[in-house]
């Protein structure tokens, strides 16, 4: 997907959405839990993109949109070096 537009919500009932809009209409939205009303901007643009890595990296069951559960056997010294490969 190529990037063309980023969009950053408002923060609603402790929930702040950011939409990635690509070329032929694409979209992908996260929403996320916070209580940081002054999380907005680059922050907001930036922690949407680590979520995505994140779903990325650990993969997803297509039927359920949760992580697989390889992901729930990873352990923090599996995170840490794949992290600093990155």
């Amino acid at each position: 997907m190529q990037l063309l537009e980023t969009h950053v919500g408002s923060v609603v009932d402790g929930k702040l959405t950011v939409e990635f809009v690509g070329e032929g209409g694409e979209l992908v939205s996260v929403r996320m839990a916070t209580d940081d009303r002054s999380l907005g901007g680059d922050s907001a643009v930036r922690r949407a993109k680590e979520v995505l890595v994140q779903l990325t990296a650990f993969g997803t069951d297509a039927t359920t949109f949760e992580p697989v559960a390889a992901a729930s056997r990873a352990s923090p010294s599996d995170l840490a070096e794949r992290d600093e490969g990155q």
